[in-house]
């Protein structure tokens, strides 16, 4: 697992707007709940500083990973893979939804720049994600990140993860087709 993370707020508006640590009950509000998990997971609940703060982007972000010690081949098949709670019911920025917001996976090769890796796809529910993290084999050191961004104002909803980690993917073997055919 990922182990001890940091959250940032991007918006330099309010560096109280951060991801917490905590139960369904402490990350619940009146319009999001993350229902559907008995344990401890991080959260950002834009809902819960509505009427705090203007503008909310913020980052869920990993401690750096070495991983100078694995082949070029498995540094470049790392993925970020967890439980994800993301209903985004109000769609993304673009398509200037009300509440709308954005998940976006972010990573920093060897202390540089953060980077995009794509936005998290919603769901009605918990899932588990899986996302590339698209590496050159030759990386030594990742961080990894989860930025939440609530399109510049709008009241949006919120983000839980759990269980994260960066690992290769296990290969699959497609074992039978149509067997009971």
């Amino acid at each position: 697992t990922l182990g001890s993370m940091t959250s940032e707020d991007l918006s330099g508006e309010a560096p109280a707007s951060v991801w917490t640590v905590g139960t369904v009950e402490d990350a619940t509000s009146t319009y999001w709940s993350p229902g559907g998990n008995g344990g401890q997971f991080a959260f950002y609940n834009d809902d819960s500083w509505q009427y705090t703060y203007t503008y909310n982007l913020n980052q869920l972000s990993s401690a750096s990973i070495d991983v100078s010690g694995l082949t070029p081949d498995a540094v470049s098949g790392l993925a970020l893979v967890g439980d994800v709670y993301w209903t985004q019911p109000s769609g993304p920025c673009d398509g200037g939804g009300s509440y709308s917001e954005e998940l976006e996976i972010m990573v920093s090769i060897d202390g540089g720049d953060w980077e995009s890796r794509g936005f998290v796809e919603s769901a009605g529910t918990w899932r588990t994600m899986e996302a590339p993290l698209d590496l050159p084999g030759t990386a030594s050191a990742v961080k990894v990140g989860l930025k939440y961004d609530d399109c510049g104002g709008n009241w949006g909803y919120g983000v839980a993860v759990d269980n994260f980690a960066v690992m290769v993917p296990p290969d699959l073997e497609l074992m039978g087709y149509m067997v009971y055919k």
